[in-house]
């Protein structure tokens, strides 16, 4: 027989060598130890250069992780599409972070090569099945995220998520009503060659409606001027202060009336049942006729005793109240584009329930005021330092007031404001470079 040639001899040892190493690479997956390049978010060691094996698992690079970690939640929820995902890394700056562009092939990558390790999972493909087993590294999701991720890919229902009516990059959407047909206007944002551009439009599909837009520095720079409009003038609100004062002591001596007479009512009827008893006690009565009249006067006194309906005005401090929701006011209209989103939502159920719809000719009008800005309104007939409170809601007012003055408590809460941005609300946002 020949003996084997050259060439046969390297194959041979060729094959020798791949079986070990196929065998050494298998044995660190079953060890939980990635024998291979780790993904983005964990840290890749130059061991090899320094003839050093890999027996550790792969470290996690912190701000790479905490990104990408996120992001592969918000679409584990349903929170956001591969593009929002794109969109996401890139505003983080992901680029120079981790040193790969974010495009739509990486975020694809990241969903169907990565996830299994992600999960906390090692791929063995080097068999004839696939096995999968336990990693030592640090999982970036769990599992029933990445069963989640996958049911998404495969065309699986996505977790419908509610509407965000306030962003805070357009914080009027929701809020600004078209002038023209009434319908709520939205937010959108186009992109310019160096930077995206917010704007307010009307959705309204009817052919006949020209479905106005607005530049979001046009709207919120006149909104500004419209919310100092909002202000109580100090004049109306002494004279506000002086009829509420009047009407709340009419109602204080109303309140104490009541009070006596139903008092005096109640003890004759107790006078009244303590007789029925004495008098049945003594005989005068029998059994059947004192139950009897004690169940006539039982009732009465359940009817007589019902306690007075609380009104607001008994417990309001005009004195301060008028005040204290001034200087609240004030400062929402001066704040309001750092405040709180549920600080802003709040304000404008009280100040504008039924919207506020903005045109270029006529501005802003606020479409159904509610009783204190009624009140304070140019329209309102102010003479000799009066108002008149006729055709308003006394009750209602005072109850403004009084939530004004709560939201001006919420107000000194730290984590009810939100820290200004660096770059103005009317500012276009900046491409990512």
């Amino acid at each position: 027989a020949k003996p084997p040639s050259c060439t046969q001899n390297r194959r041979h040892l060729n094959s020798i060598r791949r079986i070990r190493c196929v065998n050494g690479m298998r044995a660190r997956i079953r060890s939980g130890i990635w024998p291979f390049r780790a993904p983005p978010g964990y840290r890749n060691r130059s061991l090899a250069r320094r003839d050093i094996k890999k027996i550790d698992p792969d470290p996690v690079d912190p701000p790479v992780f905490s990104i990408l970690q996120a992001a592969l939640k918000g679409f584990a929820r349903g929170a956001m599409t591969q593009s929002e995902m794109a969109s996401q890394l890139a505003e983080a700056n992901f680029e120079a972070l981790a040193g790969a562009k974010p495009t739509l092939q990486f975020v694809d990558r990241l969903l169907t090569s990565y996830v299994t390790f992600y999960a906390g999972w090692l791929r063995d493909a080097f068999g004839d099945e696939v096995e999968f087993h336990r990693g030592r590294h640090e999982p970036m999701i769990t599992e029933a995220e990445m069963h989640a991720i996958e049911d998404i890919r495969a065309g699986g229902p996505r977790v419908a998520l509610p509407h965000a009516r306030v962003t805070s990059e357009c914080p009027l959407k929701g809020l600004l009503r078209c002038e023209a047909c009434g319908h709520t206007l939205t937010a959108g944002r186009s992109r310019g060659r160096h930077a995206f551009y917010s704007y307010y439009h009307c959705f309204n599909r009817a052919e006949a409606h020209q479905r106005p837009n607005f530049s979001k520095h046009e709207v919120e720079s006149q909104f500004e001027e419209f919310l100092q409009s909002l202000n109580p003038r100090p004049a109306v609100l002494r004279a506000l202060n002086e009829a509420i004062v009047t009407c709340w002591m009419e109602v204080q001596a109303t309140t104490a009336e009541v009070a006596r007479n139903q008092a005096t009512t109640l003890a004759d009827l107790a006078a009244r049942r303590a007789k029925i008893l004495e008098m049945a006690e003594t005989g005068v009565y029998d059994a059947a006729l004192a139950r009897e009249r004690l169940t006539m006067i039982d009732r009465e006194i359940s009817e007589k005793g019902v306690p007075l309906p609380d009104s607001d005005l008994v417990s309001f401090d005009p004195a301060t109240t008028t005040a204290e929701a001034a200087t609240v006011i004030e400062r929402i209209t001066r704040e309001w584009f750092q405040l709180d989103s549920d600080i802003r939502g709040r304000f404008e159920k009280i100040a504008f329930p039924g919207g506020i719809s903005f045109s270029r000719e006529r501005g802003f009008l606020n479409r159904q005021p509610s009783c204190i800005f009624r009140v304070n309104g140019p329209d309102v007939a102010f003479d000799s330092g009066k108002v008149d409170l006729d055709g308003f809601s006394l009750n209602r007012l005072v109850s403004e007031f009084a939530q004004i003055v709560e939201i001006g408590a919420l107000l000194e809460m730290p984590d009810m404001r939100r820290p200004t941005s660096p770059m103005s609300p009317a500012s276009p946002m900046r491409l990512a470079a």
